[in-house]
């Protein structure tokens, strides 16, 4: 229950909006709708030209919380700053046009921040596949963190891990509610022609300048996964994102007592986003990485036929490096349907082959890759995996500046 006699902090929920038109209405409905109607709503129409122009407006009309703003065309980071430079909230929970919240979100924001202040809030979320539902929950226990506490047991867990590469807390904008002052310090660096990685760009310095930051494991916010969603569409100069993404996280994470964790968290990163969207720039360049060295024109079976195999695919008839005899994967039927010529694991018996390359990005599933290969009849010696000495000897390309 809300103590209404106690400060009230108020709330802003900006939505940028641009040609979601089909998820609009179920999106706005969720926020207007919620068990808890004293806050703000700012939708910021980025230049839409199939109708979510219109629907914003109606539904201001109808509601006196919600302001809107048009805009020609400028990308998200610059809507959310437009939103932001508006807000009289003094937390801002930011929503995608095409997602939904539980009624009871902000409602629940209000009571940890009667009872607690935190400087941010961060909460659980349901990526919504359609014919399947995968909860990201908060891998914490339910509490306030103050500063001390966020170094030791949080810094450590976010982004990714130790391992290469395995994500570890997420740090994406629907994850946490946060204090606008945060914001202001934090979201104004950025280049509004960051198009990948933006909201790790600004949570994560956030995260760093928090006092605290209450853990509330329940889940509110659903993502609806969309194959032609900016996440999963081609981002235009995705090499030079990476540069403007490496720079504002460096030069925050270089003025930390603990940054060469941080660095190498961030290197991490960068070396997992170029070799999944701009492989050409490291992969098999110059030898074998991120392999270990095998011998040139060896015949190799790539395993694996997700996103980053066929980068591997791509990257070895470039640099003809090695001949591809074959390419498998445990889910081979579903590749063949799309066109892929991918084998199944038991074929792997009738090929002659020197070695298989694991063309798996994930360190968890590369590790149930290795323990599943024998089944099928292969060798351990032939086996060549990512190898970590090379990833920890690597550097990034000399563009990437702080």
């Amino acid at each position: 229950m809300i103590l209404e006699n106690r400060e009230k902090k108020s709330i802003s929920v900006i939505v940028p909006v641009y040609n979601t038109k089909k998820f609009l209405k179920d999106c706005l409905d969720s926020i207007v709708l919620q068990s808890y109607g004293d806050f703000e709503i700012i939708l910021v129409d980025d230049g839409s030209t199939d109708g979510c122009e219109q629907i914003c407006d109606r539904y201001a009309e109808r509601d006196t919380r919600i302001q809107v703003i048009h805009q020609p065309n400028r990308g998200l980071v610059n809507a959310r700053k437009a939103g932001l430079r508006v807000a009289q909230g003094d937390y801002i929970y930011y929503v995608d046009s095409d997602d939904w919240l539980d009624k009871n979100v902000i409602e629940t924001f209000i009571l940890i921040i009667q009872e607690q202040a935190p400087h941010m809030i961060s909460v659980g979320i349901k990526r919504e596949y359609g014919h399947r539902v995968q909860i990201d929950s908060v891998p914490f226990r339910d509490g306030l963190y103050t500063k001390k506490k966020i170094r030791e047991i949080l810094i450590p867990e976010l982004i990714n891990t130790e391992k290469f590469f395995e994500w570890g807390q997420h740090l994406t904008y629907w994850h946490y509610l946060i204090r606008k002052t945060l914001l202001l310090e934090n979201q104004q660096k950025l280049d509004d022609e960051i198009r990948m990685a933006e909201d790790i760009a600004c949570v994560y310095p956030c995260i760093l300048d928090a006092g605290s930051i209450y853990i509330c494991s329940d889940v509110y916010y659903h993502y609806r996964q969309r194959n032609d969603s900016m996440k999963w569409t081609e981002v235009p100069n995705e090499y030079d994102n990476l540069k403007k993404v490496y720079k504002v996280l460096g030069e925050k994470f270089l003025n930390q007592e603990d940054k060469n964790v941080l660095m190498k968290k961030l290197k991490y990163l960068i070396l997992f986003e170029i070799l999944t969207s701009v492989p050409e720039k490291m992969l098999f360049q110059d030898g074998t990485f991120p392999y270990k060295k095998f011998p040139e024109h060896s015949k190799v079976v790539v395993y694996g036929a997700g996103l980053f195999g066929n980068k591997v695919i791509e990257a070895l008839q470039r640099s003809r490096y090695a001949e591809i005899v074959a390419w498998s994967d445990r889910n081979y039927v579903k590749y063949q349907e799309e066109g892929f010529d991918v084998i199944a694991p038991d074929n792997l018996r009738k090929i002659e082959y020197d070695y298989i390359l694991i063309a798996v990005i994930r360190a968890d599933i590369r590790e149930r890759v290795l323990k599943a290969l024998p089944e099928y009849g292969v060798s351990s010696e032939k086996v060549i995996n990512i190898d970590m000495h090379e990833i920890e000897c690597a550097s990034l390309p000399d563009e990437f500046i702080i």
